[in-house]
């Protein structure tokens, strides 16, 4: 399963975020300054990620990795949409599943000294590792997205606050009805308030059932930074 998801993640982050003209395709298959940048940075941050590579293998292994997707002509533009990009990326998408499946994945039979019933190759771990760095140094580390993480992270924060505030003044009209109906059932039930660790888990179940959207509005309300109307419908 865990292979599976590295298979899924990495392949589909590449054509998705290239395709948003995020990871650079074009230039690591054109331009050895940034080939050699991302790289560094990716030999640099082995620290921070527990992992262990050796710059000459990585090197090599990345090389063989750009000459598998420099056959794929258009890919070797940045991404405008047309159709021989389009067909290249479903190619190269099915190319990198079947080799990740087929030629990496190797079954044994399992015994005393290793439980384990399959085995991948390293070069191929090694190139998954790769398409992940991919998407961390061209996306996740991208300052527009890290500044929207912040944003994001200090948003649900506030909301937290703000919703465990009201639960222990037990204040229960700012939570949806059905919400605030099943909370204040189950206390009366039991004659008491709610205890420090039901408050807890009532803010932060109430905020993990929202959409992004939702969150966001409901944040205004509750700031003022956005009134809305009171015929808006409450949808937490």
């Amino acid at each position: 399963m865990d292979w599976a998801d590295d298979i899924a993640y990495s392949v589909h982050d590449l054509d998705d975020f290239y395709r948003a003209g995020l990871i650079p395709l074009d230039r690591l298959l054109n331009d050895t300054d940034e080939r050699d940048r991302f790289l560094e940075k990716m030999v640099n941050r082995q620290g921070a990620d527990s992992q262990s590579w050796d710059s000459s293998d990585l090197e090599s292994i990345f090389d063989y990795l750009l000459d598998l997707i420099r056959p794929y002509q258009p890919l070797s533009r940045p991404y405008s949409g047309i159709r021989e990009q389009r067909a290249a990326l479903r190619s190269l998408t099915a190319l990198l599943i079947r080799r990740y499946v087929t030629d990496a994945i190797h079954l044994r039979q399992p015994d005393e000294s290793n439980p384990r019933c399959m085995s991948i190759t390293p070069e191929f771990r090694t190139e998954i590792e790769i398409l992940k760095q991919l998407t961390r140094e061209y996306v996740i580390n991208a300052p527009a997205l890290a500044t929207q993480q912040y944003g994001q992270r200090r948003l649900i924060a506030d909301l937290f606050e703000i919703l465990a505030d009201a639960a222990r003044k037990s204040d229960f009209g700012v939570f949806s009805p059905r919400f605030s109906e099943h909370l204040q059932d189950t206390l009366r039930a039991e004659g008491r308030k709610a205890s420090d660790r039901e408050i807890t888990r009532v803010a932060a179940d109430y905020i993990s059932g929202m959409t992004e959207r939702e969150a966001i509005e409901l944040h205004q309300r509750m700031t003022g930074a956005s009134l809305g109307s009171v015929l808006d419908p409450f949808s937490p």
